[in-house]
């Protein structure tokens, strides 16, 4: 009888971690991660060979491209925030069945991107255990699936408190306007270069430092990737366009023309090889410089986006194959 008791005991108790864990699996702290591939999900009901343009990338063309006053072409935006170059090529490879023959792949080179090969932070894994398989994910782990992704709640109890009190759900991506003020945009243009990307990547952004030999590898390494990239896109009759993207005012300024030519455009000149591949630079775009486009110093609002990307499509692609709704334009403020 004893036995018995400690049985069900044992097995309730199990049940019962079980069923929070999985109210856990419902909160924002949990939910927030998997924000940005809820897109990937919803491609299970696009037909094969459907769509005409994709984005990749990290963050900044999540929130720059707004496809949703583009008429005409089937537009989809894959960015995923963080994600590195080799990250963007697994996700294209793993969707290109979605993708036509003669399809346009907008890959955007955001400022650091070529110093970053690899995350230090493997939390920035999780979002891929919601959408990849395991032989499609380089950095699988199995006890990261477990603890971070199947049974959060379980190896983590002090989560329990998620299920008290829970975190504001992500709602960035639907913001029309900036909450930041001017002297707030200044500031968290100095946070992204001085506390963000010079120590991350262990470079000088304003003072253009000699490089390491750890950045030369990962620049090696994302050359070597985007050229692998571009085969596979010839091979499966996609065209590509490289993309620098607008910055506010305040961020782009610390940007020099001379760390744009040598710390971006080089290293995409290197993979390109001479190929006739687009390059296009929006960076200090003077249309899209305004911090009102913004939700911060770096990443486009709705309002921003949506002008963003009617300009970008308009200027490079051909105009008889899109309608817009609007005329989205931007005032440029001095």
């Amino acid at each position: 009888m004893t036995f018995l008791v400690i049985l069900f005991v044992v097995v309730a108790s199990s049940l019962g971690l079980l069923a929070l864990n999985e109210l856990y699996r419902h909160t924002n702290a949990y939910r927030n991660q998997f924000k940005d591939i809820l897109k990937f999900k919803h491609l299970a009901t696009v037909p094969d060979k459907s769509v005409d343009v994709i984005v990749l990338g990290s963050n900044a063309p999540k929130f720059a491209f707004d496809f949703s006053e583009i008429q005409g072409l089937v537009c989809e935006n894959w960015a995923v925030g963080p994600e590195t170059f080799k990250y963007d090529f697994i996700i294209l490879k793993k969707f290109c069945r979605k993708l036509k023959h003669g399809a346009t792949v907008i890959w955007p080179v955001c400022p650091g991107k070529f110093f970053l090969d690899k995350y230090g932070d493997k939390s920035v894994f999780v979002k891929y255990y919601g959408f990849l398989d395991k032989e499609e994910f380089p950095d699988y782990d199995r006890f990261q699936f477990l603890k971070d992704y199947r049974y959060p709640l379980i190896f983590v109890p002090m989560r329990l408190k998620r299920l008290i009190k829970d975190i504001t759900e992500d709602k960035r991506i639907e913001l029309s306007h900036n909450p930041m003020g001017a002297d707030n945009v200044k500031k968290d243009a100095s946070w992204w270069i001085h506390n963000c990307w010079n120590p991350e990547f262990g470079i000088d952004i304003e003072h253009m430092a000699p490089l390491s030999t750890k950045n030369q590898k990962a620049i090696d390494f994302n050359i070597g990737v985007l050229r692998s990239a571009i085969e596979f896109c010839h091979a499966n009759g996609l065209h590509v366009i490289f993309a620098y993207l607008p910055l506010t005012k305040e961020l782009g300024s610390y940007f020099s023309t001379d760390y744009v030519e040598s710390q971006m455009t080089r290293y995409v000149k290197a993979a390109i090889g001479g190929q006739d591949i687009p390059l296009v630079d929006y960076m200090k775009d003077g249309r899209f410089q305004d911090y009102d486009l913004y939700i911060n110093s770096f990443f486009m609002n709705r309002k921003g986006a949506r002008a963003f990307t009617n300009a970008f499509m308009k200027e490079n692609f051909n105009q008889e194959y899109y309608v817009r709704q609007n005329d989205a334009s931007c005032e440029k403020h001095d």
